[in-house]
């Protein structure tokens, strides 16, 4: 599967609800969007399969269940090239309730770290 074809499985995944919401600083509001969701669930794994552990730049990430993708053969430009040319053709929301909700406790050495450049 390219990462294309990944993609779009990803958004399948959030409009079937077939995910699980990792909360890092806070829950979603209600509604959220397949789109958006699927972009930032990608950002956090193509992080996490290059060791950057700053997951705290997300309040909560809507991760699809058994799905997974090898993101360490992607490089940032190629990443970063791929998320700029992705556009949404439609506005698909949908709502968060049932979905489990796990959290993740951020360091506060990484708050504090970010917060010096703010």
């Amino acid at each position: 599967m390219n990462i294309n074809e990944y993609f779009k499985h990803i958004q399948q995944k959030i409009k079937d609800k077939d995910f699980t919401i990792l909360e890092i600083n806070k829950k979603p509001d209600g509604e959220i969007s397949v789109f958006l969701e699927a972009i930032n669930y990608m950002m956090w794994e193509w992080n996490d399969d290059h060791n950057d552990t700053r997951t705290h730049i997300f309040d909560y990430v809507i991760i699809p269940n058994d799905v997974d993708f090898d993101f360490t053969t992607i490089s940032f430009t190629d990443f970063i090239t791929f998320l700029s040319k992705e556009k949404s053709k439609e506005i698909v929301m949908i709502d968060t309730d049932n979905i489990e909700i796990i959290t993740e406790e951020v360091k506060q050495d990484e708050k504090e770290l970010d917060s010096f450049w703010d």
